[in-house]
């Protein structure tokens, strides 16, 4: 069933597509969705996300997601560049980085990114 929102990971207007989103559209999308809040605290973490990272969402949610649920990105290369973003208040940042913790090594396409409604997105591409 497709999502009445097509999220598409490189849009260009993808900020705005993420604010239109409900939950159940987040978790059609085709890449991990992982919504924080300015301090990296998890909000919402979608069902690829889950499959992706084997993080339950009720393990996942509440925690913050740079120290606790992903402490490899807890990096100037990834951490530093979201909350230089949520600072400069423009973060849309896209970059391949390779994700070691709790699983096997595994590169993924990353954009970080702000919606219109100053939610904060970590985007997870995982697709080969």
């Amino acid at each position: 069933e497709e999502a009445s929102v097509p999220l598409k990971f490189e849009a260009s207007d993808l900020d705005y597509h993420l604010a239109e989103a409900s939950e159940e559209d987040l978790n059609k999308a085709a890449f991990g969705v992982i919504r924080l809040d300015e301090n990296g605290v998890i909000q919402f973490y979608s069902k690829f996300e889950q499959r992706l990272s084997g993080y339950a969402s009720e393990e996942a949610v509440g925690r913050n997601f740079f120290e606790e649920v992903a402490p490899c990105t807890d990096s100037d290369r990834f951490s530093g560049k979201f909350f230089r973003g949520v600072q400069e208040g423009k973060l849309d940042e896209m970059f391949t980085y390779t994700f070691t913790y709790r699983m096997e090594q595994l590169i993924v396409k990353i954009r970080l990114l702000e919606d219109k409604n100053s939610q904060y997105y970590v985007l997870v591409d995982a697709r080969r």
